[in-house]
């Protein structure tokens, strides 16, 4: 089910009488169900598109949608129980506790004087518990870590109860199992809850492992969307960076660096993993893998124990196998 859509839409902002547009001519839509990452470099208007979609920014040209309504028509009160949105903004909301901050997710539905009814106050309770923080309920906001943090204003968002949810750099400033949680608890927002959720990130391998799309916007500013799966194997990836010395490997399913080389060296490897990890050495060191160079290196894995041969020699670390290379050159 579509929820939001744009329609011949222009983003950019104005300044002292001229007009810079940042993206142009978009059309675009977000499922109910459907978790998508908007992914591209520094500077090329990832949050400039959602400051416009929710309402934040008036758009250049075009028209949003929310479900039947123009974004456009409707009241900040009435956006407010559509859209819930998630920042980076560090809050100052130190003095509150957790339970006290989700409660203003409540806000739109409780009236002017913001008295939580026993529903309103179960609404807390299930959003809390829905994003993993009802441990810290009694707790202040200035005692948690940034993960925790995290997912104490996503709560603040489920307890709006809006049908979609839009996060500016969700994952930015935490650790990796941070990130991790925070991206699989919003996979299980948009398929569980069946939320329509859509979230700017630099973390792009976690947004390929669980994104069902990808909105991408690439080195020219060009807007590609589709299936996350097929947008690796077009090359669409390949797109999102004007970097000569960053690739994206459409079989290993992320970017990958391109170092300069002097030398080559042939690898057969009996294992993907070992093989990506001599490979990744071999280049660090200035060795490319090329199928026709003299120099034969052969890799054989059994569990967790592996051997390396280069003609007669045998070692069994790859340190071993790369100071010989670089002593033979």
């Amino acid at each position: 089910m579509e929820y939001l859509s744009a329609h011949n839409l222009s983003v950019g902002y104005k300044h002292k009488g001229n007009v810079y547009t940042v993206l142009s001519d978009l059309n675009i839509s977000l499922e109910r169900g459907c978790l998508v990452s908007l992914l591209g470099a520094n500077g090329a208007g990832k949050s400039t598109l959602l400051r416009t979609i929710t309402g934040v920014q008036e758009p250049l040209a075009g028209n949003v949608m929310l479900s039947d309504a123009s974004l456009n028509t409707l009241s900040q009160l009435e956006r407010s129980r559509i859209i819930g949105i998630v920042t980076t903004d560090r809050i100052m909301a130190g003095g509150l506790t957790v339970t006290e901050l989700v409660s203003l997710g409540r806000q739109p539905h409780t009236g002017f004087w913001g008295r939580l009814s026993r529903s309103d106050k179960d609404r807390v309770r299930e959003a809390m518990h829905d994003a993993g923080i009802e441990h810290k309920a009694n707790c202040f906001v200035s005692q948690l870590s940034d993960g925790e943090r995290q997912k104490a204003m996503i709560a603040k968002s489920l307890a709006q109860r809006t049908p979609i949810i839009i996060l500016d750099e969700p994952t930015a400033f935490l650790d990796v199992a941070s990130r991790f949680e925070t991206m699989r608890l919003l996979h299980d927002l948009a398929h569980k809850h069946n939320k329509a959720v859509l979230l700017s990130s630099h973390d792009i391998s976690l947004s390929l492992l669980l994104s069902d799309q990808l909105w991408i916007i690439d080195s020219q500013r060009q807007f590609i969307a589709g299936c996350t799966e097929d947008l690796i194997l077009n090359g669409s990836l390949s797109r999102m960076f004007n970097s000569d010395a960053l690739t994206f490997s459409s079989e290993m399913g992320d970017f990958e660096m391109r170092l300069p080389t002097n030398r080559a060296v042939s690898l057969e490897c009996s294992s993907t993993a070992l093989k990506r990890c001599i490979t990744n050495a071999l280049m660090r060191n200035g060795i490319a893998v090329s199928a026709d160079a003299a120099v034969k290196v052969t890799a054989t894995a059994s569990n967790s124990n592996y051997t390396v041969s280069v003609g007669n020699l045998r070692f069994n670390t790859i340190e071993e196998l790369i100071k010989t290379l670089k002593n033979n050159q």
